[in-house]
């Protein structure tokens, strides 16, 4: 009986430095795919009809393509890079989702080598906290692309307790909004009645 302390305290000591470490930290996460096989960052190339798997990597058969990215809490900056089995041409075009229409923003593309980078520093449209990307090439049928890997280095705000407490507070007021709704709407004036 005297030692059961240590059943919750050595847990607790062996834990505790891991959530610290997945809230507080600022350090970038990198998180790569060949698209072959779904991960928990990434999705398959969409449409899957304009891709044709191979060993390693994945052929575009026809443009545009789609993938993508789920986004940790705090995102601030992403750095996404497409290595190439081959050497794409100029007008290969990598763009970020905007809007809930298709509307796509193609930033300044950096190129090295067999590889295309964009950094995305404005996140206006991040449904179920995803970012859609987009690869463009007029006449990939033409050509011979293939993708042998996608890199993306994600960026963290600093933390402030303010974001938990204003997530909890917003979720406390749905919640207490949706319980007295229908007394409100039971029991308001009745104007015009005697």
């Amino acid at each position: 009986m005297k030692w059961s302390w240590l059943k919750i305290l050595v847990p607790t000591l062996l834990l505790l430095p891991i959530v610290i470490s997945g809230l507080f930290s600022n350090q970038p996460i990198k998180v790569t795919t060949d698209f072959t096989n779904r991960t928990p960052w990434f999705d398959y190339l969409l449409p899957i009809g304009r891709t044709e798997r191979l060993d390693n990597a994945v052929k575009l058969i026809s443009e545009p393509v789609y993938f993508e990215l789920r986004l940790p809490m705090r995102a601030k900056k992403i750095k996404m890079t497409l290595q190439f089995k081959n050497v794409p041409l100029a007008e290969l075009r990598l763009g970020v989702r905007q809007s809930e229409s298709w509307d796509y923003f193609f930033p300044e593309q950096l190129i090295a080598g067999t590889s295309r980078s964009i950094e995305v520093t404005n996140f206006s449209y991040t449904p179920e906290n995803s970012l859609r990307f987009i690869i463009s090439l007029p006449n990939i049928q033409e050509q011979n692309i293939s993708i042998e890997m996608a890199q993306a280095e994600i960026e963290r705000r600093a933390f402030t307790w303010s974001w938990l407490g204003f997530s909890l507070v917003k979720k406390y007021r749905q919640w207490v909004g949706d319980l007295l709704a229908p007394l409100i709407r039971a029991t308001g004036p009745h104007y015009g009645q005697i």
